[in-house]
């Protein structure tokens, strides 16, 4: 399953719950302040679940 839309940090823990096995975060990572830092810790997240 596809996870696109609306994914941020303070709900990307439901979705893969969920059972999402991609997830654009493209509006999380662009809009914040430091680009790098929100994909890293969204990269945590997500690597933190599948493992």
């Amino acid at each position: 399953m596809a996870a696109i839309g609306g994914i941020s940090e303070d709900n990307i823990d439901a979705v893969l719950e969920a059972g999402a096995d991609l997830i654009a975060v493209i509006g999380a990572v662009v809009a914040a302040p430091d680009v790098r830092e929100a994909a890293r810790r969204l990269a945590v997240r997500i690597n933190r679940y599948r493992q």
